[in-house]
This record gives structure tokens, sequence and C-alpha cells, in this order.
């Protein structure tokens, strides 16, 4: 047996993206519950956004495994530590270049292959 096998599992760095959902939906369910004040019968508003805020906060908890095993990459997308989704699999034979967003490696190849079909376009 001469698998090789690697895995590594980065958990996302919350954003201001995160933050804002976050204080929206916090700042919603306040105003629900002071809204019962002035509605009685709405007593369900905040019972709902309470339920809405679980889901949501549960959703905003992720994580990225990548796994290498024999020549295919799997990247998987794990939210609240439960559900997995898999967001790409290639096989390492069919990738030229594997690099982090704005690499200079990455930009290089960019700008090669875009001269190449411009000439191809001609």
């Amino acid at each position: 047996m001469d698998d090789f096998y690697t895995e590594q599992l980065i958990k996302k760095q919350a954003d201001s993206k995160d933050t804002l959902k976050k204080v929206g939906l916090i700042a919603l369910t306040v105003v629900s519950v002071l809204l019962v004040f002035v509605i009685p019968v709405g007593i369900i508003l905040p019972v709902v956004m309470i339920v809405i805020d679980v889901l949501m906060f549960r959703n905003l908890n992720v994580e990225y495994e990548y796994v290498f095993v024999n020549g295919d990459l799997d990247i998987d997308k794990i939210m609240n530590k439960a559900r997995r989704k898999r967001m790409f699999s290639v096989d390492a034979d069919q990738m030229e270049l594997l690099a982090p967003v704005g690499a200079v490696r990455l930009k290089h190849m960019i700008t090669h292959l875009e001269k190449k079909m411009r000439k191809f376009m001609r």
C-alpha cells in the first residue's frame, strides 16, 4: 500500500460581511422583541427571528478541507462542523497551476495566456 494522503483544514476568517450579517440579524431580533410591546399579537415575530438567527449563525461557521490522495485534489466546504459540500474535485494531471489568488506566477500565466489568445484571434 503506497497511498499518498494529506489533508489540511482551514477555518474561514470572519470578514466584514459576516460581521455585518450578525449585527443586522441581532438588530432585527431586538426590533422584533420591542414590537411585541406595540403589537401584542406579534409574539410570533421574535420567535421566528430567533430561529432565523440560530440557522444563519450556524451557516457562518465555515471551514474548508483540502484533501490530496494519490493525485486527486478535493476541496470541501464544511458548515457548522456538520454539513459537508464538495466544492471542487480534480485530478492533478489536469492542473497546470495551483496558486493562491494574486500570486505572481498566476498573474504571469494569465498574461501569457492572454497574449496567446490575442495572437490567435487576429
